[in-house]
């Protein structure tokens, strides 16, 4: 037990030690959040398991963006192979279907894509910024009050 070989060690130094070891934070275990999520990124888990609804509320829930009722769950499998699960989020957040709920395991990855038209708005939104009318502050800058 690793109690008794700091006591063991501490003994050279203290008589009689007294040693109470407790684990407040467990940083071994990782799960990955990525796309249309609030807040995407890699999130540390405190048990060995942990529901797939409580990982979207960490994340800060779908953007308006997201494409909900194709959010993948991607897990390795027995072989460490990606094994990929489609999970309706709407569904499970919105309407309270907990019997989708999943549980998420150490490595596990959820993919919420966005929609279709997310996508083409942000091919479309830089080509059509220089083309949209001059501000009124940008033309007060520049003098061309009109």
């Amino acid at each position: 037990m690793p109690g008794e070989k700091i006591k063991t060690i501490l003994s050279k130094y203290i008589i009689d030690p007294d040693i109470d070891i407790t684990i407040s934070l467990y940083r071994s275990k990782v799960i990955y959040i990525v796309g249309e999520v609030g807040a995407p990124g890699k999130y540390y888990m405190r048990a060995d398991t942990i529901s797939l609804r409580e990982v979207v509320m960490q994340a800060g829930l779908p953007t308006l963006a997201a494409a909900m009722r194709r959010t993948t769950l991607v897990h390795p499998d027995s072989n460490g192979r990606p094994k990929k699960e489609t999970v309706d989020l709407y569904k499970l957040i919105y309407e309270g279907k907990l019997d989708i709920d999943r549980d998420m395991l150490p490595g596990d990855v959820l993919y919420v894509p966005a929609t279709m038209f997310a996508k083409v708005m942000r091919v479309i939104n830089p080509v059509a910024e220089p083309i949209t009318p001059v501000s009124t502050i940008e033309r007060a800058a520049t003098g061309n009050v009109r």
